[in-house]
């Protein structure tokens, strides 16, 4: 045959057009005319809204495999433009839907460049040279095709256009289930600047079922145990700490268990004999530092030393770091250190009563009786013994009616 006279226009952007065409090519026209019978089935079933096995899955492998792709899961009435998807296929057994969608030309063109910064950096790397170029200059893009393939610079493009693409998938307005997967980027028809269509397959939510009267009126009986008073009670110890009343103290007053020292802090090493070494990090200095003579608030080397402290004080107190294996501290963790201390002043502090003023610091209007509720319902949600136990049981009865023919692998990994 004559590539003109076939009427398979859409392989001449895969082939030369040229009077006579290899037997290979032959073998390719042959291959899609059998392919025409699933296409004929194929639409019919798209017709009929029916799922049929003759979509891009079966024919996602290999370069036959993208050209026959082609021509069985497109409607030539519907271009994919940016902005605006095609669907090509919905698998409604399996969950997927079958896309086409067109990055705008402006994201291919901002990809390209992002990936020769990229391929120009790793030629820095290496320390390619190029004849006619100085080292250290960016490379034209023909010239990182030639060094890294030309196929491997664009699918790094799909790479950064991961972002845009399940962009334009999301305009489609069906529900997805994580990120799309790219069936076929392309490669071969991408071009810097102008828009570029890739094939991309999304798992679909799956659809439920009830069976009996489904779920509305579904009822559940919940039981809740006492409430712990114990955990009542360190919530509202909590709570007066947070709105605790600091009063400054006269002038010779000594520091006592339970009051509050502001001061300057600043720490520095110690040395094997005890002298000062050299300063400690940022964090484990400050000014205007306040420091609740309580134990577990600081650290209680650090609280003995300024027990009995009065204002204008300086105090030099050693103290050794808590063992923190890990997390807020490690980096201190069990090192030793000297605390030079200024005593700017002293407070005494008062907690308020567990009354109705209180509750109006808390929140204007509330009343000693709201505040108690909602400690109680703070407990309870903590405990798991009200909504938490509400919607377990909930949730058990809804798995005993409801059914799903097929959960999505990339649900499971969600």
């Amino acid at each position: 045959y004559d590539i003109k006279t076939t009427g398979v226009k859409s392989l001449n952007k895969y082939m030369p057009t040229i009077p006579s065409v290899p037997m290979s090519y032959l073998l390719t026209l042959a291959l899609i005319a059998l392919a025409s019978f699933q296409l004929d089935a194929y639409k019919f079933s798209r017709h009929l809204n029916q799922p049929t096995q003759c979509n891009a899955a079966y024919c996602s492998r290999g370069i036959l495999g993208q050209r026959l792709r082609f021509f069985m899961s497109t409607d030539s009435s519907v271009v994919p433009i940016p902005g605006k998807p095609r669907v090509n296929n919905v698998d409604k057994a399996a969950y997927v839907a079958y896309l086409s969608v067109c990055i705008p030309g402006e994201a291919t063109q901002k990809a390209m460049t992002a990936a020769c910064d990229v391929f120009n950096e790793e030629v820095k790397k290496k320390g390619y040279t190029v004849p006619g170029f100085r080292p250290g200059v960016n490379l034209p893009r023909p010239y990182l095709y030639q060094i890294f393939g030309e196929d491997k610079v664009k699918l790094f493009c799909a790479n950064l256009l991961a972002g845009d693409i399940q962009a334009e998938c999301e305009k489609t307005g069906l529900m997805f289930v994580g990120r799309g997967r790219i069936l076929a980027f392309n490669e071969e028809q991408f071009a810097p600047g102008k828009p570029h269509v890739v094939d991309v397959a999304c798992d679909l939510w799956p659809t439920i079922t009830y069976s009996g009267k489904g779920y509305k009126g579904l009822a559940v009986t919940v039981s809740t145990g006492p409430v712990d008073s114990a955990k009542i009670d360190a919530v509202k110890k909590s709570i007066t700490e947070r709105y605790k009343v600091l009063k400054p103290t006269p002038l010779g007053y000594s520091a006592a268990m339970g009051d509050v020292v502001v001061a300057d802090m600043k720490g520095f090493e110690r040395a094997p004999d005890g002298s000062r070494g050299g300063p400690l990090p940022a964090i484990a200095s400050g000014d205007q530092v306040e420091i609740p003579l309580e134990k577990g608030k600081f650290m209680d080397s650090l609280i003995e030393g300024l027990v009995g402290c009065q204002v204008g004080d300086s105090r030099s107190i050693a103290i050794t770091f808590p063992i923190k294996p890990s997390g807020p501290g490690a980096a201190m963790s069990g090192k030793q250190a000297i605390f030079e201390v200024e005593v700017l002043g002293l407070k005494t502090k008062t907690l308020p009563s567990w009354d109705d003023e209180l509750a109006g610091r808390i929140r204007e209007g509330m009343t000693l009786q709201e505040l108690d509720e909602e400690v109680r319902k703070a407990v309870e949600g903590e405990g798991g013994t009200s909504e938490n136990i509400r919607n377990e049981k909930l949730a058990a009865a809804l798995l005993e009616i409801a059914s799903i023919d097929q959960i999505p692998a990339s649900l499971m990994e969600e």
